[in-house]
Protein backbone atom coordinates (compact mmCIF):
# COMPACT_ATOMS: atom_id res chain seq x y z
CA UNK A 1 0.00 0.00 0.00
CA UNK A 2 1.48 3.53 -1.00
CA UNK A 3 0.62 7.36 0.24
CA UNK A 4 0.98 10.61 -1.70
CA UNK A 5 2.54 12.95 -0.02
CA UNK A 6 4.12 16.32 -0.30
CA UNK A 7 7.85 17.16 -0.57
CA UNK A 8 9.69 20.38 -0.74
CA UNK A 9 13.19 21.03 -2.91
CA UNK A 10 15.16 23.28 -5.21
CA UNK A 11 12.28 26.02 -4.79
CA UNK A 12 9.19 23.83 -5.78
CA UNK A 13 6.72 21.44 -3.87
CA UNK A 14 6.12 18.27 -5.91
CA UNK A 15 3.62 15.02 -5.29
CA UNK A 16 5.37 11.91 -4.24
CA UNK A 17 4.36 8.12 -3.47
CA UNK A 18 5.86 6.03 -0.56
CA UNK A 19 4.93 2.90 1.00
CA UNK A 20 2.60 3.26 4.20
CA UNK A 21 5.01 1.32 7.43
CA UNK A 22 3.11 -1.52 8.59
CA UNK A 23 1.60 -0.56 11.87
CA UNK A 24 3.70 -2.09 15.08
CA UNK A 25 3.18 -1.59 18.56
CA UNK A 26 3.05 1.61 19.97
CA UNK A 27 2.06 2.76 16.45
CA UNK A 28 -1.08 4.00 14.41
CA UNK A 29 -1.86 5.22 11.00
CA UNK A 30 -3.81 8.25 10.81
CA UNK A 31 -6.15 9.12 7.76
CA UNK A 32 -5.45 12.87 7.47
CA UNK A 33 -8.41 15.02 7.48
CA UNK A 34 -6.41 18.47 7.68
CA UNK A 35 -2.73 19.44 7.03
CA UNK A 36 -0.91 23.36 7.86
CA UNK A 37 2.10 24.83 5.33
CA UNK A 38 4.29 26.17 7.80
CA UNK A 39 6.76 28.59 7.66
CA UNK A 40 9.54 26.20 8.44
CA UNK A 41 8.17 23.86 5.19
CA UNK A 42 8.28 27.10 3.09
CA UNK A 43 12.02 27.71 4.49
CA UNK A 44 12.81 24.12 3.44
CA UNK A 45 11.56 24.83 -0.16
CA UNK A 46 14.24 27.28 -0.54
CA UNK A 47 16.87 26.32 2.29
CA UNK A 48 16.92 22.73 3.27
CA UNK A 49 18.72 22.37 7.16
CA UNK A 50 21.36 19.89 7.85
CA UNK A 51 19.26 17.00 9.32
CA UNK A 52 16.18 17.46 6.63
CA UNK A 53 16.19 14.74 4.00
CA UNK A 54 15.07 16.62 0.63
CA UNK A 55 12.41 13.37 -0.16
CA UNK A 56 10.46 13.19 3.49
CA UNK A 57 7.19 14.25 3.55
CA UNK A 58 6.37 17.24 4.80
CA UNK A 59 3.82 18.23 7.12
CA UNK A 60 3.48 18.36 11.76
CA UNK A 61 0.43 20.25 11.82
CA UNK A 62 -1.62 17.52 11.55
CA UNK A 63 -5.08 16.34 12.29
CA UNK A 64 -6.77 12.85 10.98
CA UNK A 65 -8.78 9.46 12.04
CA UNK A 66 -6.79 6.93 13.11
CA UNK A 67 -7.63 4.22 10.66
CA UNK A 68 -5.38 1.35 12.40
CA UNK A 69 -3.56 0.90 15.65
CA UNK A 70 -0.93 -1.53 16.85
CA UNK A 71 -0.58 -4.02 19.90
CA UNK A 72 -0.10 -2.19 23.26
CA UNK A 73 -2.27 0.56 23.03
CA UNK A 74 -5.52 0.95 25.02
CA UNK A 75 -6.19 4.46 25.49
CA UNK A 76 -7.11 5.21 21.74
CA UNK A 77 -9.46 3.26 19.26
CA UNK A 78 -10.08 3.10 15.99
CA UNK A 79 -12.13 6.13 14.14
CA UNK A 80 -10.90 8.94 16.94
CA UNK A 81 -10.31 12.23 15.78
CA UNK A 82 -6.60 13.21 16.48
CA UNK A 83 -4.07 15.80 16.51
CA UNK A 84 -0.77 15.13 15.97
CA UNK A 85 2.33 16.37 18.45
CA UNK A 86 4.76 15.90 15.92
CA UNK A 87 8.24 14.92 18.09
CA UNK A 88 9.27 11.59 18.18
CA UNK A 89 11.84 11.35 20.86
CA UNK A 90 13.70 8.94 22.93
CA UNK A 91 11.86 9.06 26.24
CA UNK A 92 14.68 7.86 28.25
CA UNK A 93 17.05 10.58 28.38
CA UNK A 94 17.04 13.14 30.71
CA UNK A 95 15.59 15.98 28.95
CA UNK A 96 12.48 13.75 27.62
CA UNK A 97 12.37 12.58 31.51
CA UNK A 98 11.70 16.25 32.59
CA UNK A 99 9.37 16.50 29.50
CA UNK A 100 11.58 18.66 27.66
CA UNK A 101 11.25 15.86 24.54
CA UNK A 102 11.83 18.97 22.13
CA UNK A 103 15.26 19.03 23.63
CA UNK A 104 15.78 15.27 23.07
CA UNK A 105 19.02 14.46 21.29
CA UNK A 106 17.44 11.98 19.44
CA UNK A 107 14.42 13.71 18.78
CA UNK A 108 12.96 13.09 15.25
CA UNK A 109 10.51 15.79 14.37
CA UNK A 110 7.97 14.32 12.33
CA UNK A 111 7.08 16.01 8.56
CA UNK A 112 10.63 17.86 9.11
CA UNK A 113 12.70 14.59 9.53
CA UNK A 114 10.58 12.31 8.60
CA UNK A 115 7.61 11.29 6.63
CA UNK A 116 4.58 13.45 8.18
CA UNK A 117 1.00 14.45 7.12
CA UNK A 118 1.02 16.18 4.28
CA UNK A 119 0.04 12.84 2.84
CA UNK A 120 -3.00 10.73 2.54
CA UNK A 121 -1.95 8.89 5.14
CA UNK A 122 1.08 8.87 8.06
CA UNK A 123 2.29 6.24 10.87
CA UNK A 124 3.74 7.61 13.79
CA UNK A 125 3.69 7.07 17.66
CA UNK A 126 0.58 6.39 20.57
CA UNK A 127 1.99 8.71 22.42
CA UNK A 128 2.04 11.78 19.69
CA UNK A 129 -1.65 11.45 19.16
CA UNK A 130 -4.06 13.59 21.28
CA UNK A 131 -7.85 13.10 20.83
CA UNK A 132 -9.39 16.23 19.38
CA UNK A 133 -12.33 17.85 21.97
CA UNK A 134 -15.70 17.10 20.51
CA UNK A 135 -16.25 21.09 19.79
CA UNK A 136 -12.81 21.25 18.12
CA UNK A 137 -13.41 20.99 14.42
CA UNK A 138 -10.94 19.28 12.00
CA UNK A 139 -10.81 22.67 10.01
CA UNK A 140 -9.94 24.04 13.82
CA UNK A 141 -7.56 21.40 15.23
CA UNK A 142 -5.14 22.33 12.27
CA UNK A 143 -4.14 25.33 14.58
CA UNK A 144 -3.33 23.59 17.48
CA UNK A 145 0.42 23.03 16.72
CA UNK A 146 1.20 26.45 15.91
CA UNK A 147 -0.33 28.19 19.11
CA UNK A 148 1.17 25.51 21.03
CA UNK A 149 4.18 27.01 19.67
CA UNK A 150 3.22 30.51 21.08
CA UNK A 151 2.30 29.41 24.19
CA UNK A 152 5.49 27.67 24.82
CA UNK A 153 7.27 30.95 23.77
CA UNK A 154 5.39 32.68 26.79
CA UNK A 155 6.87 29.86 29.14
CA UNK A 156 10.34 30.32 27.99
CA UNK A 157 9.98 33.86 29.27
CA UNK A 158 8.61 32.34 32.36
CA UNK A 159 4.98 33.73 32.72
CA UNK A 160 1.92 31.76 33.61
CA UNK A 161 -1.58 30.90 32.04
CA UNK A 162 -4.28 32.38 33.73
CA UNK A 163 -2.65 35.07 35.86
CA UNK A 164 -2.97 39.14 35.41
CA UNK A 165 -0.07 40.57 33.85
CA UNK A 166 0.44 44.58 33.36
CA UNK A 167 4.31 43.73 31.25
CA UNK A 168 3.91 45.04 27.71
CA UNK A 169 4.89 42.81 25.16
CA UNK A 170 5.50 43.59 21.35
CA UNK A 171 5.32 40.46 18.69
CA UNK A 172 8.20 41.17 15.13
CA UNK A 173 5.93 39.90 12.64
CA UNK A 174 2.24 39.71 11.63
CA UNK A 175 2.10 35.96 9.82
CA UNK A 176 0.47 33.03 11.35
CA UNK A 177 2.52 32.76 14.45
CA UNK A 178 3.03 36.42 15.00
CA UNK A 179 -0.89 36.17 14.68
CA UNK A 180 -1.19 33.56 17.63
CA UNK A 181 1.18 35.37 19.57
CA UNK A 182 -2.09 37.71 20.35
CA UNK A 183 -4.34 35.33 20.83
CA UNK A 184 -1.15 33.10 23.08
CA UNK A 185 -1.32 36.54 24.97
CA UNK A 186 -4.64 37.22 26.08
CA UNK A 187 -4.14 33.51 28.31
CA UNK A 188 -1.21 34.78 29.66
CA UNK A 189 -2.99 37.85 31.49
CA UNK A 190 -1.97 40.15 28.68
CA UNK A 191 -4.40 43.19 27.54
CA UNK A 192 -2.16 45.22 25.22
CA UNK A 193 -0.26 44.23 22.34
CA UNK A 194 1.65 45.63 19.78
CA UNK A 195 3.04 43.89 16.52
CA UNK A 196 4.62 44.85 13.48
CA UNK A 197 3.20 43.90 9.92
CA UNK A 198 4.27 44.35 6.78
CA UNK A 199 1.12 43.76 4.66
CA UNK A 200 -2.20 45.81 5.75
CA UNK A 201 -4.22 42.85 5.70
CA UNK A 202 -2.34 41.39 8.51
CA UNK A 203 -2.83 44.50 10.63
CA UNK A 204 -6.44 44.00 10.10
CA UNK A 205 -6.63 40.92 11.02
CA UNK A 206 -4.70 41.26 13.90
CA UNK A 207 -7.22 43.75 15.04
CA UNK A 208 -9.89 41.57 14.41
CA UNK A 209 -8.09 38.45 16.57
CA UNK A 210 -7.79 41.27 19.52
CA UNK A 211 -11.09 42.14 19.30
CA UNK A 212 -12.21 38.45 19.39
CA UNK A 213 -9.79 37.59 22.80
CA UNK A 214 -10.20 40.79 24.21
CA UNK A 215 -6.46 42.05 23.74
CA UNK A 216 -5.97 45.84 22.50
CA UNK A 217 -3.65 45.69 19.69
CA UNK A 218 -1.52 48.26 18.60
CA UNK A 219 -0.47 47.73 14.72
CA UNK A 220 3.12 49.00 13.70
CA UNK A 221 4.20 49.20 10.03
CA UNK A 222 7.52 47.15 10.36
CA UNK A 223 9.89 49.96 9.29
CA UNK A 224 8.39 51.94 12.09
CA UNK A 225 8.86 49.87 14.89
CA UNK A 226 12.07 51.67 15.96
CA UNK A 227 11.32 54.93 15.84
CA UNK A 228 7.64 54.32 16.96
CA UNK A 229 9.07 52.83 20.75
CA UNK A 230 11.42 56.71 20.44
CA UNK A 231 10.35 58.62 23.64
CA UNK A 232 7.83 55.77 24.69
CA UNK A 233 7.74 53.10 27.33
CA UNK A 234 9.84 50.63 25.88
CA UNK A 235 8.59 46.74 25.92
CA UNK A 236 9.03 44.28 28.65
CA UNK A 237 8.58 40.94 26.17
CA UNK A 238 9.21 40.64 22.78
CA UNK A 239 8.81 37.83 20.69
CA UNK A 240 10.36 37.45 17.48
CA UNK A 241 8.42 35.37 14.57
CA UNK A 242 10.51 36.85 11.09
CA UNK A 243 13.54 35.31 11.02
CA UNK A 244 15.26 35.05 7.44
CA UNK A 245 17.50 38.05 6.60
CA UNK A 246 15.38 40.29 8.96
CA UNK A 247 16.71 43.24 11.11
CA UNK A 248 14.92 42.19 13.63
CA UNK A 249 16.64 40.82 16.57
CA UNK A 250 18.94 44.03 16.37
CA UNK A 251 15.77 45.77 16.51
CA UNK A 252 14.36 43.89 19.18
CA UNK A 253 17.61 44.82 21.39
CA UNK A 254 17.25 48.56 20.23
CA UNK A 255 13.68 49.03 21.75
CA UNK A 256 13.62 46.12 24.71
CA UNK A 257 13.21 47.36 28.49
CA UNK A 258 15.95 47.12 30.49
CA UNK A 259 16.14 44.06 32.02
CA UNK A 260 13.63 43.01 29.93
CA UNK A 261 12.92 39.55 27.92
CA UNK A 262 13.54 38.90 23.96
CA UNK A 263 12.43 35.30 22.88
CA UNK A 264 13.45 34.27 19.24
CA UNK A 265 11.20 32.22 17.20
CA UNK A 266 12.02 32.94 13.95
CA UNK A 267 14.56 30.77 11.63
CA UNK A 268 17.42 33.41 10.92
CA UNK A 269 19.86 32.69 7.89
CA UNK A 270 22.79 32.57 8.47
CA UNK A 271 23.72 36.00 6.86
CA UNK A 272 20.79 37.80 8.89
CA UNK A 273 21.98 41.17 10.93
CA UNK A 274 22.92 40.23 14.63
CA UNK A 275 22.58 42.35 17.70
CA UNK A 276 25.67 44.15 19.40
CA UNK A 277 26.35 42.24 22.67
CA UNK A 278 27.46 45.39 24.64
CA UNK A 279 23.82 46.93 24.51
CA UNK A 280 22.34 43.49 25.97
CA UNK A 281 24.91 43.49 28.32
CA UNK A 282 24.35 47.00 29.54
CA UNK A 283 20.63 46.58 29.26
CA UNK A 284 20.53 42.82 31.20
CA UNK A 285 18.41 41.74 28.12
CA UNK A 286 17.70 37.97 28.00
CA UNK A 287 17.74 36.42 24.87
CA UNK A 288 15.94 33.32 24.37
CA UNK A 289 15.49 30.87 22.23
CA UNK A 290 12.18 28.53 21.75
CA UNK A 291 12.05 25.30 20.35
CA UNK A 292 8.26 23.64 19.21
CA UNK A 293 7.03 22.70 22.40
CA UNK A 294 7.12 20.36 25.28
CA UNK A 295 5.18 18.89 28.33
CA UNK A 296 7.35 19.84 31.07
CA UNK A 297 4.35 21.81 32.67
CA UNK A 298 1.61 19.67 34.25
CA UNK A 299 -1.17 21.11 30.94
CA UNK A 300 0.97 20.71 28.27
CA UNK A 301 1.60 23.27 25.82
CA UNK A 302 -0.34 20.89 23.33
CA UNK A 303 -3.53 20.46 25.49
CA UNK A 304 -3.28 24.16 26.74
CA UNK A 305 -3.54 25.17 23.02
CA UNK A 306 -7.04 23.07 22.66
CA UNK A 307 -7.93 24.92 25.75
CA UNK A 308 -8.25 28.17 23.97
CA UNK A 309 -9.54 26.42 20.62
CA UNK A 310 -11.95 25.35 22.31
CA UNK A 311 -13.48 28.29 23.03
CA UNK A 312 -12.00 30.91 20.39
CA UNK A 313 -11.35 27.82 17.74
CA UNK A 314 -14.03 28.41 14.91
CA UNK A 315 -13.12 32.46 14.90
CA UNK A 316 -9.87 31.97 14.87
CA UNK A 317 -10.27 29.29 11.72
CA UNK A 318 -11.95 32.22 10.31
CA UNK A 319 -9.40 34.83 10.90
CA UNK A 320 -6.38 32.36 10.28
CA UNK A 321 -7.22 30.18 7.35
CA UNK A 322 -6.88 32.17 3.89
CA UNK A 323 -6.51 29.21 1.78
CA UNK A 324 -7.19 25.57 1.46
CA UNK A 325 -5.90 22.93 -1.71
CA UNK A 326 -5.98 19.28 -2.25
CA UNK A 327 -2.77 17.41 -2.68
CA UNK A 328 -2.91 17.47 -6.11
CA UNK A 329 -2.37 20.99 -5.54
CA UNK A 330 0.52 21.34 -4.06
CA UNK A 331 2.49 23.07 -6.08
CA UNK A 332 0.31 26.05 -6.00
CA UNK A 333 -0.63 26.08 -2.45
CA UNK A 334 3.55 27.00 -1.28
CA UNK A 335 3.36 29.59 -4.09
CA UNK A 336 0.40 30.82 -2.52
CA UNK A 337 1.63 30.43 1.35
CA UNK A 338 5.40 32.12 0.12
CA UNK A 339 3.04 35.16 -1.87
CA UNK A 340 2.03 37.13 1.24
CA UNK A 341 1.19 40.61 -0.39
CA UNK A 342 -0.48 39.34 -3.91
CA UNK A 343 -3.27 36.80 -2.40
CA UNK A 344 -3.39 38.13 1.48
CA UNK A 345 -1.83 34.62 2.50
CA UNK A 346 -1.91 33.34 6.18
CA UNK A 347 -2.17 30.17 7.29
CA UNK A 348 -2.89 28.17 4.02
CA UNK A 349 -3.92 23.78 4.37
CA UNK A 350 -4.24 21.12 2.34
CA UNK A 351 -7.87 20.00 3.12
CA UNK A 352 -8.68 15.94 2.54
CA UNK A 353 -11.28 14.85 4.70
CA UNK A 354 -13.67 16.22 7.25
Amino acid sequence: KHTRGVAVGNNKAFLVSKPVPSVGGGMARIKICSVGICGSDLHAMKFPIQQEDPSVIRGHEVVGRIAEIGPGTTDLKIGDRVVLEPLKACKVCPKCLAGRQNLCPKLDIIGVMSDGGMAEEVVVPTTSLIVLPDNVSFSVGVLTEPLAVLIHAFRKAGWSPDTKNDSSVVIFGAGTIGLMGIVAASRFGVTNVAISYRHQFQADVAKRIGKLVGVLVETIPHHEVVSYFEGREKPDLILETVGGKANTAVESVDIISPGGTIVILGLFDHDAPRPHLFPIVCKEVAILGSNCYDRSHSTSDFLLSLSILSEHGESLHSCLVSHSFSLEQAEEAFAVAASKENEKALKVVFTLDE
